[in-house]
């Protein structure tokens, strides 16, 4: 039996990086879409609900692996071009990190990579904002940390 569970676990920890790779592909394909609104839409209601769905039928431990264990360290960004991978960096993270980042690449264009630390730091929590308080919208996994929370009580 105790097996099984640990071949189990190997096999779900594949399946979440696996997912993990695929959007964070289909969010870098998503750069060559001209308009701002429908590359927002297509990352927001697409993107980030698979990684919303994910997350609510994962097991929270197998979702706080790391995210690149397996991938190429070589590779030097995840799907946006601009998030610089860390070795601990959770599959949420990673993701929500990615999606947010493609968003203000797309919307700040040249000013992007002229933005200070803080100022990024400043428009990543605009960008996570839910719209009725002035943001976009991509807010983080709320299910999956209140699902989390709720098993801690």
């Amino acid at each position: 039996m105790r097996g099984c569970t640990h071949w189990h676990t190997r096999i779900c920890n594949a399946f979440v990086r696996s997912k993990a790779h695929a959007i964070e592909q289909d969010v870098q394909k998503l750069r060559i879409v001209q308009d701002p609104k429908i590359h927002y839409d297509l990352l927001r209601f697409c993107q980030h609900t698979r990684l919303a769905f994910l997350a609510r039928n994962v097991p929270p431990d197998v979702m706080m692996r790391p995210a690149d264990a397996g991938f190429d360290p070589g590779r030097g960004d995840w799907g946006s071009g601009i998030l610089q991978r860390s070795s601990a960096v959770p599959v949420p993270v990673l993701i929500q990190s990615s999606i947010v980042h493609a968003i203000l690449q797309r919307g700040l264009g040249a000013t992007f990579a002229t933005l200070s630390e803080h100022e990024l730091a400043c428009c990543c929590v605009i960008v996570e904002l839910p719209h009725h308080k002035g943001g976009l919208g991509i807010t983080p996994l709320a299910a999956f940390y209140s699902g989390t929370a709720h098993l801690v009580s």
